[in-house]
């Protein structure tokens, strides 16, 4: 519609692109944090300032079926929250004292590989482990900055 040959049209999509372009991409965010974005954008898009350009620019049938998937999609993700939850049954642990526990079995095992890799005689057991483990930690690391740098608790303040 930005091509349109209606001078009204084209301004209707250029008001609603930057309404669209507001929210950038969603991919690569965790479901909670997509089905909300999309959540935004249909409210924005419906909203009494821009609904008129939605409609003008032909988007109203696409705000309507994105809106009903994106409903059905969350239906289905706090269902399966649930599922997951009442399968757990009270030998739930809370998330907190699990990421403890890992903490301190991560610290033994870094301790023990720690004191292979100092020892004076060359393994390339070891070694070719302690890279693939720093791999493995780096790409998490970064994916747990990047969480808490987007407030990922979903409270806005940096996370747990």
């Amino acid at each position: 519609m930005l091509l349109s040959d209606s001078p009204q049209i084209r301004a209707a999509a250029a008001r609603a692109q930057i309404v669209i372009d507001t929210y950038k991409s969603v991919l690569g965010m965790n479901y909670e944090e997509e089905t909300g974005t999309i959540h935004n954008l249909v409210q924005d898009l419906k909203s009494e300032k821009y609904a008129d350009d939605a409609a003008l620019a032909g988007l109203t049938p696409y705000v309507a079926k994105l809106e009903q998937r994106n409903n059905a999609f969350k239906a289905l993700l706090n269902t399966r929250d649930e599922e997951t939850a009442a399968a757990a049954g009270p030998a739930h642990v809370a998330v907190k004292d699990a990421r403890a526990a890992i903490d301190k079995i991560y610290a033994r095992i870094r301790l023990r590989v720690n004191s292979y890799a100092d020892d004076e005689t060359p393994n390339p057991a070891i070694d070719a482990f302690v890279a693939q483990l720093n791999v493995i930690v780096k790409r998490f690391n970064t994916l747990a900055a990047h969480h808490h740098k987007k407030g990922g608790n979903g409270k806005g303040n940096g996370g747990e």
